[in-house]
């Protein structure tokens, strides 16, 4: 997810900005984290739902609360998968 962001600063920087390259970095961070985020508070689970117990469990799941989130904040994944297969993979328009 790093070098994704970086790869489109640099571009950007350099004048070789791609507009497919922004959509993926915003999808793959979203997505794994969203992933991420919810396999932990499912191994902590059920004690990572109940609020009060411990400061590192609450934290575990507004993390997987704000995970979901990022899928939709920005542009939802399925626009960005759109606009990756269009601009990159040069598919036809989805929608």
């Amino acid at each position: 997810a790093d070098l994704l962001c970086r790869r489109e600063i640099w571009a950007e920087m350099e004048g070789q900005a791609h507009p497919a390259y922004g959509p993926m970095a915003k999808l793959f961070t979203t997505e794994w984290l969203d992933r991420d985020a919810a396999s932990i508070v499912e191994v902590a689970a059920p004690l990572s739902l109940i609020k009060g117990i411990d400061p590192d469990l609450d934290s575990m799941e507004l993390y997987m609360r704000r995970g979901l989130a990022s899928t939709i904040h920005g542009g939802t994944s399925e626009v960005h998968r759109s606009l990756i297969a269009e601009k990159f993979l040069k598919m036809p328009k989805s929608r």
